[in-house]
């Protein structure tokens, strides 16, 4: 499930079932997958084009999710790829532009040298 929120997100946000507070302040162009995995506290601001990927769910079965908490900040442009589990804690500002990864994928050639080649 996709979000983008472009305009005023608060009467979107009631039809996709995201639980967000009423003191969250939501910036522009936020785009978010798998809302089913997120969980936003209290007082989170989330700047303009802020891409959010909060993991999948196949068959029931949840990979990953975004926690963010109270009073935290995500800057503008930031990226956030959860489908190994984003947790942040209350408090926490993210710089504008950073891009942050919980997952990994596998590299199954152990021959060639992955430094070098």
């Amino acid at each position: 499930l996709w979000l983008e929120f472009k305009e005023s997100v608060y009467s979107r946000v009631e039809l996709y079932n995201l639980k967000i507070n009423e003191d969250i302040d939501l910036g522009r162009n936020i785009r978010i997958k798998g809302v089913e995995n997120l969980s936003i506290g209290r007082g989170v601001k989330i700047a303009d084009g802020v891409f959010l990927h909060c993991g999948v769910s196949i068959k029931n079965s949840h990979r990953g999710g975004i926690s963010i908490g109270d009073n935290a900040y995500i800057g503008p442009y930031c990226v956030l790829f959860g489908e190994g589990g984003i947790e942040i804690g209350n408090d926490c500002l993210i710089a504008p532009g950073t891009i942050i990864t919980s997952q990994q994928h596998t590299y199954n050639q152990p021959q060639i040298n992955q430094a070098h080649d």
